[in-house]
């Protein structure tokens, strides 16, 4: 069972939709003691499509051939110009690739082969984002063996089924968070937990931070 930690979100009404944003810890703060392969599993049991392989490869390229003195050289020799932007021009959007299904998503964790995962440390998490597929990626020293994705929605029900108290305190306490935010003059606010005693809804500190970026909320809060 993870400790409780410290945290806090903005929450910003757009429309019929509120949202909210986790605000992460300071930008500069170093995570001590990171061990494992985690990061190295995914690019090396991932195939890509020719497009995207074909993308990287270029990124490669041109990243080994690209030097400090050649980038000097080349920018010496140019000049700058300005392009005036139309008025007028709108946007142009092209749909493209698969939308990728929801029982096609799965998450990944990964373990040293003598630290049995405990199930328990990510069925809230999975029964959260609604992800029915798990992998579980053991390894020694590295090298990982066959690791097989698996179903595990029904382990996601019995976890739903044996915590249906503390869940439906958890819906409580979102409905009155959405209710104090709506209720609120400009519908932003602020909501932090220093660890213990009780949870604080505050206005936002400093400069108001919308969730989502101007152009947009001029369109999703238009009447």
């Amino acid at each position: 069972m993870s400790e409780p930690r410290p945290f806090r979100f903005d929450v910003d009404v757009v429309g019929d939709t509120v949202l909210f944003v986790r605000k992460e810890s300071s930008p500069t703060e170093v995570i001590t003691n990171l061990q494992g392969y985690g990061h190295t599993f995914p690019e090396a049991y991932t195939t890509w499509d020719s497009e995207v392989a074909a993308g990287e490869k270029a990124s490669s390229s041109v990243e080994k051939s690209t030097s400090q003195s050649s980038l000097d050289d080349a920018f010496g020799t140019m000049t700058v110009t300005s392009t005036e932007v139309r008025q007028g021009q709108q946007l142009q959007l092209k749909t493209q690739g698969t939308r990728v299904r929801q029982d096609q998503i799965f998450d990944i964790k990964t373990r040293a082969s003598y630290k049995p995962f405990d199930m328990n440390e990510i069925l809230p998490r999975l029964w959260l984002n609604q992800t029915s597929k798990f992998l579980i990626a053991y390894h020694q020293f590295g090298l990982f063996d066959k690791p097989k994705i698996k179903d595990i929605r029904q382990e996601v029900i019995r976890w739903e089924n044996d915590n249906s108290t503390l869940l439906a305190r958890f819906h409580a306490l979102i409905t009155r968070i959405v209710e104090v935010v709506r209720d609120s003059d400009q519908q932003q606010c602020e909501v932090s937990w220093d660890g213990q005693g009780p949870l604080c809804v505050t206005k936002q500190i400093g400069e108001v931070r919308r969730a989502l970026p101007p152009d947009l909320l001029h369109v999703l809060e238009a009447p």
